[in-house]
């Protein structure tokens, strides 16, 4: 997969849009050299231990067993993580605790 172009739905010379790497172009998070795609925290390709990891995830976000996630079940999965990263349980989850969480501190 190639670069993304980034559309703008703002008009105006305001300095705060984001602005991708050449020409309104930025990679899609996530994607590595070549496309490849790789997990939250950049590390390796997906591979067969990541692919048993999905399923034993999807299988805990699936609680009615159904084999399908439905919109509850992902949104129920969401809000533990954010949970999770909110360490002073504001309802926000500002950068530093962002960062916290992804150290694993």
């Amino acid at each position: 997969m190639g670069p993304v172009t980034v559309v703008s739905a703002q008009s105006g010379d305001d300095d705060t849009q984001s602005q991708g790497t050449q020409a309104g172009q930025s990679q899609m998070p996530g994607m590595g050299m070549g496309g490849r795609m790789q997990g939250m925290r950049g590390g390796m390709p997906m591979g067969p231990m990541r692919g048993q990891m999905m399923k034993i995830m999807f299988a805990v976000a699936d609680t009615n067993g159904d084999g399908a996630l439905s919109f509850e079940e992902v949104t129920a999965v969401h809000k533990r993580i954010f949970d999770s990263v909110d360490a002073n349980k504001d309802g926000k989850v500002t950068l530093e605790e962002m960062q916290t969480f992804m150290q694993g501190q």
